[in-house]
C-alpha cells in the first residue's frame, strides 16, 4: 500500500495520500483523512464522495488522475508524485 502513499500535483492542486493503519487515506487541508477504499487495478474510491483515484506508475513516474461525479475542481485532472514517504 505504500507505493500510493506520497504527495501528488498538477502544479496547481495537491493530494496528499498516507497510510494508517493499513488503511491509505486523501489528507485534504480541509478535512481530517478520507478514506480510500480500494476497487482494484490500482482505483480507489473515496468514501462518501463519488469520486475515484485512478494510479499509474509509467517509467519509475507515479501519478493520480481523479475522477467521479461531483463539482470538485481535481475532477478530470491528473497530478503528479513529487515525493513519497
Amino acid at each position: 500500500m505504500e507505493k500510493y502513499c506520497g504527495t501528488y500535483t498538477d502544479g496547481i492542486y495537491e493530494v496528499k495520500v498516507i497510510l494508517e493503519d493499513d488503511t491509505l487515506y486523501y489528507s485534504p487541508s480541509w478535512f481530517a483523512h478520507i478514506k480510500m477504499i480500494p476497487l482494484g487495478n490500482d482505483v480507489f474510491e473515496l468514501l462518501g464522495f463519488p469520486v475515484t483515484f485512478t494510479y499509474s506508475f509509467n517509467q519509475g513516474i507515479k501519478s493520480i488522475t481523479v475522477s467521479g461525479n461531483y463539482g470538485w475542481e481535481l475532477t478530470g485532472k491528473t497530478l503528479t508524485g513529487v515525493n513519497s514517504p
